[in-house]
């Protein structure tokens, strides 16, 4: 997930900002009678970022927290084997500013994120 970043005020100044994190979640459902399903869990990791166009680039990693929370649906079941889909929300409880000034930051997380998964589950 690395991507380059900008400065409004300094085009020519940036920096390379990357992300990892990890999760844990419990889900409720889906049964024999319904399809849809509801999640909740945490995310943690880790945001890394490096200033280019500067003289004196200094790495800079923070901590990501976030409770998260998804609605799916199971589209395909087979057995044990099912296709679900579902969309989502991460709420960081942390937001770090990385950026090589505090006047004009260059990357800093949104407050809600969106999320969009497909994928195979079994019971």
């Amino acid at each position: 997930w690395p991507r380059d970043v900008q400065l409004t005020s300094a085009p020519a100044r940036g920096g390379r900002i990357g992300f990892a994190s990890a999760g844990l979640r419990g889900c409720l459902g889906p049964s024999a009678t319904w399809a849809i399903f509801g999640c909740l869990g945490l995310d943690v990791g880790r945001l890394t970022g490096r200033g280019t166009g500067v003289e004196h680039a200094t790495p800079v990693r923070a901590l990501w927290l976030a409770p998260t929370g998804a609605l799916g649906v199971e589209l395909w079941r087979s057995g044990d084997l099912r296709l679900d889909a579902e969309l989502g929300l991460a709420v960081p409880l942390l937001r770090p500013q990385l950026g090589l000034d505090a006047v004009d930051p260059a990357y800093r997380p949104a407050a809600v994120t969106g999320r969009a998964a497909a994928g195979i589950g079994w019971r």
